[in-house]
């Protein structure tokens, strides 16, 4: 048996695009010219089965190389189930690279998370697929797509070596199959996908701006236009997709000048006109820590990438808050869900149940009714009370698909594989009673992303930063913008009007600090007369 594996293209998160009129996928453009290449390499090359993880970005990746073959998707080859991360729901954390780096660079005696998997636990799924996909069927050869953190399990298996020895075998996404022949109940490795350069990954460069904006949702983008229109030299880091969570919301009806819009369409809008000035970049990363020296900002990212500027623009939103009620964290992924835009595809013809009657509650409930059999809403309040706008209550009312549990709280979730069941608490008379249901949305409100910073400027009890009517936080220089603030009224209108505000602000902060800026960068970049070029 000769067995070839690589790992997923590039992606650029929940970013839906054609490729070639047949596949949705959210590969990058290099992302799919490394499909195509794999593509071009495997000619010659014959697959008796191709499998891939049943993550999207591996499965699409597979279906770029072998696009008249069946893919067989298995979650055996998925990355780490990280659960949960310092309060973050395992989808807020859709790589495992913030788990690993913390693992192997932060705590690395610690190789096990109790709400979450381990590295072992993802060694034991790949000896499961081996067992029960690869060693029967020795006559075969196959292909796997997967992840990067799973190569690092297939090796640890073949080379029978400890799964500790982590970045020996980590970054592989270059084109290139790893290659290894299985005889006799023994691995030979034929050939290893040489890495890629290591500066090409963690980077090792200073680059400096203006302004840097984290986030790329309405305030982020709102806050680009209006640095644009400034000529300020700008640059946004985004985590996961731009747009944020405005990509999940199927239909917008209260954005000035559009009767009806989706979310994905109009963030589309925003991007397309930050995109326009000559003055801005965008690029992916999560900011790791801001460390202010003197009159500017520090920002370094996970990757340890590393940029500085005069002034920042904190735009992280939110995500979704979990109710930690048992069983939440182990059936993340498996039943339990917190975007319906995501996951709605799923619950086709299911019995599902939704937690919450907030607007996003309410608006997710309509949606949501396209695609399930039947939902029930657990709701907290008396009968007819909801959190939301009294328009959408009156419409979702009228659904035939939608019923109610009232005066109710969720108090467990339990299946096998996936969620099966529900234990619903009655406020009314403390009876606890056991439901069936193929899954369950829960909208139980908005956490900040924060963490970064929370040891760095003011943030109320629950995390969001403190700031004033000109978006400065507590220290100057900083400021924030959107649903990250501490603040009454958080919608897609009202994140754009803070990204206005804070770019506004930020520029005459920028342009007071100039004189100062310039000793700053002549003490640090200036070199016998002659300014270094740092990106």
């Amino acid at each position: 048996m000769r067995i070839y594996f690589t790992r997923h293209g590039e992606t650029e998160w929940n970013k839906l695009g054609i490729i070639q009129g047949q596949l949705d996928s959210s590969l990058t453009k290099e992302g799919i010219d490394m499909g195509l290449r794999l593509r071009e390499k495997s000619k010659d090359l014959h697959f008796d089965k191709v499998y891939s993880s049943d993550l999207g970005r591996a499965y699409d990746t597979a279906k770029l190389i072998c696009p008249d073959r069946e893919i067989i998707k298995t979650p055996l080859l998925r990355e780490i189930d990280v659960g949960s991360w310092s309060g973050k729901n395992i989808k807020d954390v859709k790589t495992s690279d913030e788990i690993l780096y913390k693992k192997y660079f932060e705590e690395p005696e610690n190789y096990y998370r109790p709400d979450g998997e381990s590295i072992y636990d993802l060694k034991n799924r790949v000896e499961k697929f081996f067992e029960e996909r690869v060693y029967p069927n020795e006559d075969e050869n196959i292909l796997i797509v997967t992840h990067g953190v799973t190569i690092v399990a297939i090796y640890s298996l073949m080379e029978n070596i400890p799964i500790e020895d982590f970045w020996s075998n980590r970054v592989r996404r270059n084109g290139e199959f790893n290659i290894a022949d299985y005889e006799n109940g023994e691995f030979k490795i034929i050939k290893k996908a040489p890495k890629n350069p290591v500066d090409s990954i963690w980077g090792d460069k200073m680059n400096t701006y203006d302004l840097i904006i984290i986030g790329a949702g309405a305030a982020g983008l709102s806050a680009a236009i209006y640095a644009g229109r400034s000529l300020l030299n700008t640059l946004v880091i985004e985590k996961f997709s731009f747009g944020g969570r405005v990509n999940d919301t199927p239909k917008i009806i209260n954005y000035p000048g559009f009767k009806e819009i989706s979310g994905r369409d109009l963030i589309n809008e925003f991007r397309k006109q930050a995109e326009n000035f000559t003055t801005n970049e965008f690029t992916y990363g999560t900011v790791k820590k801001i460390e202010k020296i003197d009159n500017a900002f520090k920002i370094t990212t996970l990757r340890r990438k590393e940029f500085m500027a005069k002034a920042i623009i904190i735009a992280t939103g939110t995500y979704a808050k979990m109710i930690n009620v048992p069983g939440e964290t182990e059936f993340a992924g498996r039943g339990v869900s917190y975007c319906s835009t995501c996951d709605a595809d799923y619950f086709k013809d299911k019995d599902i149940h939704i937690l919450g009657s907030g607007d996003l509650a309410l608006e997710e409930a309509d949606y949501l009714s396209n695609f399930a059999n039947s939902i029930n809403m657990i709701i907290i309040h008396e009968e007819g009370n909801f959190d939301g706008n009294k328009l959408e209550a009156e419409k979702i009312m009228k659904n035939p698909k939608i019923s109610y549990t009232w005066h109710s709280k969720l108090e467990g979730i339990y299946g096998n594989e996936r969620v099966n069941s529900l234990d619903i608490l009655d406020l009314s008379d403390n009876t606890n009673t056991r439901v069936t249901s193929d899954g369950i949305f829960i909208f139980a409100g908005m956490s900040p992303n924060s963490d970064f910073v929370k040891d760095l400027v003011e943030t109320d009890d629950y995390g969001f930063i403190k700031t004033n009517d000109e978006m400065k936080t507590s220290v100057e220089g900083i400021f924030a913008a959107g649903d990250i603030r501490n603040k009454a009224l958080r919608q897609i209108v009202t994140a754009a009007n803070d990204g206005a505000v804070a770019s506004v602000y930020a520029e005459k902060y920028i342009r007071n600090r100039g004189a100062k800026w310039e000793s700053i960068q002549e003490e640090l970049w200036f070199i016998k007369g002659t300014r270094l070029t740092m990106g």
